[in-house]
């Protein structure tokens, strides 16, 4: 519970755009994202850099075997792909597909109409 009201009212405001957000996700795209996939999906897009399994799971605070399970998945459904590191030859990038930028574009649309 936030100590202040203006705490309060923000944290409040947060909730309903996450709520938003998740639930318009699931109706316009059908797609049962994780967080963690989610969060994978949003680091690659919207952070600067590039961005590997190794970087991630330390992100993430999360096995690199877990993070590499879920880019599977992401993979499967198009929205990253791997792509060989040309300054490490055993280490791959991950970038996000067309489909995934325009996935987090559909979030970032969904927060911006939501009711706060």
């Amino acid at each position: 519970m936030a100590k202040n009201p203006a705490d309060q009212l923000l944290a409040d405001q947060l909730f309903n755009v996450l709520s938003a957000v998740m639930i318009g996700m699931l109706k316009c795209e059908g797609r049962d994202l994780t967080m963690r996939g989610l969060s994978i999906l949003l680091v690659t897009k919207t952070r600067p850099g590039e961005h590997n399994i190794r970087s991630m799971a330390t992100l993430l605070n999360v096995p690199m075997g877990t993070i590499s399970q879920t880019v599977d998945r992401l993979e499967e459904l198009g929205l990253v792909t791997r792509n060989a590191d040309p300054a490490d030859g055993r280490s791959v990038l991950l970038t996000a597909t067309k489909a995934g930028a325009a996935y987090v574009t559909k979030i970032g649309r969904l927060a911006g109409s939501a009711k706060v």
